[in-house]
């Protein structure tokens, strides 16, 4: 599982090219430094997405859409990294 490094700055931009390239049943996990905190993305189907928050609290959102999903990554972001200046990237 290769981990990556991401500024946060190339959040949004990221989410907007991975979830595009994502195959079905691909997981990518954004992570702390201290990998106390991270936030899952697995495609479940074409245009279907599963966001596992696991850090400041658990939930789960199912079935969105790539714009919901984006909308609900971006304010998830804000609750789980809200002094984070680097993140982790693992893809599976």
């Amino acid at each position: 599982m290769p981990v990556s490094r991401l500024n946060i700055k190339d959040y949004s931009r990221f989410l907007n090219k991975q979830l595009k390239d994502m195959e079905i049943s691909d997981t990518i996990s954004i992570l702390t430094f201290k990998r106390d905190r991270k936030i899952k993305i697995n495609k479940l189907s074409q245009d279907n997405f599963k966001i596992i928050e696991d850090g400041f609290k658990i939930r789960e959102f199912i079935n969105l859409t790539e714009k919901e999903a984006i909308k609900t990554l971006i304010k998830l972001k804000d609750i789980e990294y809200p002094r984070s200046n680097t993140l982790f990237i693992e893809r599976k």
